[in-house]
């Protein structure tokens, strides 16, 4: 099967993952690199977080992603929960 016919895919982060910031390591662990099995296929939106070049950039609370498909406009939606740790 070629790329075209692929659907999407999310491998990071998993729905409902709950993510722990670190005051102990640099920035915290506040970048967060979105994974996507079609990485140039794909525009990442969020209404709570900055998304620059699939990289998030966390914040405390709970958040949805939104993996958009361009091939075809069709969007997956994943949550995440953000707290320090």
């Amino acid at each position: 099967m070629d790329e075209s016919q692929l659907p999407l895919k999310i491998h990071r982060p998993l729905n409902n993952t709950t993510i722990l910031l670190d005051p102990e390591i640099p920035g915290e662990g506040r970048e967060l690199k979105l994974l996507t099995n079609l990485p140039a296929e794909v525009t990442w939106t969020c209404e709570t977080l900055e998304i620059t070049d699939a990289i998030a950039r966390l914040t405390e609370g709970t958040h949805e992603l939104i993996a958009m498909d361009q091939r075809n406009g069709s969007e997956h939606r994943i949550v995440i929960h953000v707290k320090k740790l």
